[in-house]
């Protein structure tokens, strides 16, 4: 089947090379909060290890977190269990729910070796009562975040499993567009599992849908964590 992936247009927004140079452009969100770090807000770029966590669930907040290379992911705990809440891509902000009560409200943790910059929550918001743009700049991206909760909503609520991991990938693959990587065949950074936790499925179901969706000709499978979207359209339909 010949793909279609280009048959619908997506805004794309370009970063000038399709996988960021080392130094530190801050995708567009740190620049749109604060260009060219002109009040220094943005600071504090560290690497972490796979698995290692930025941020702890209930803990004090006192910092955001832009993701300038590699994935991340975030993590409810709820008695004994822990549900994967959001995947995370380079240029996302992280931990805006921690803005109005103070404390993270997921655990963050790096699920790829990742780079990411820091962003003092107190000075920001000290910048924002002088800045209106940098104000309007926080208001922006909180109703983004609040857009997202909505929209993944909108994906996965009453789907069965094949839609909801047909979703998922036009998800990944979205949110890839938006920073200018339009490839696709995409390297998940995520296990089975933590997909199956993030769409309340079993790993197994996973399994079989991603198989499913293959016979369909809509995807190709690879090796565990790789896979190409043939028919864009085709996996938008489960929607």
């Amino acid at each position: 089947m010949k793909s279609d992936i280009h048959k619908l247009s997506i805004p794309i927004m370009p970063l000038g090379n399709p996988f960021p140079p080392r130094h530190c452009s801050l995708c567009p969100k740190g620049s749109a909060i604060d260009r060219d770090n002109k009040h220094r807000l943005i600071d504090k770029r560290k690497r972490f290890k796979a698995g290692e966590v930025l941020a702890r669930q209930d803990e004090a907040a006192g910092m955001l977190f832009v993701i300038h290379e590699g994935y991340c992911k975030a993590s409810v705990a709820s008695g004994d269990n822990v549900f994967i809440s959001r995947f995370y891509v380079p240029g996302d902000i992280m931990a805006l729910d921690a803005v109005e009560g103070g404390k993270y409200l997921t655990t963050i943790q790096a699920a790829t070796a990742a780079e990411v910059c820091h962003i003092d929550i107190a000075r920001l918001f000290m910048v924002a009562e002088k800045e209106p743009a940098v104000a309007a700049a926080v208001i922006k991206f909180l109703c983004r975040d609040n857009g997202f909760i909505v929209e993944k909503l909108r994906r996965y609520a009453n789907k069965h499993a094949e839609a909801r991991i047909a979703a998922f990938l036009v998800e990944f693959y979205e949110m890839h567009l938006r920073i200018g990587r339009p490839e696709t065949t995409l390297r998940l950074p995520f296990s089975r599992e933590e997909i199956a936790s993030y769409l309340d499925l079993k790993i197994e179901t996973v399994s079989r849908a991603l198989k499913s969706l293959e016979q369909q000709n809509l995807i190709t499978l690879h090796r565990v964590r790789t896979v190409t979207i043939n028919s864009y359209l085709g996996l938008k339909r489960f929607i």
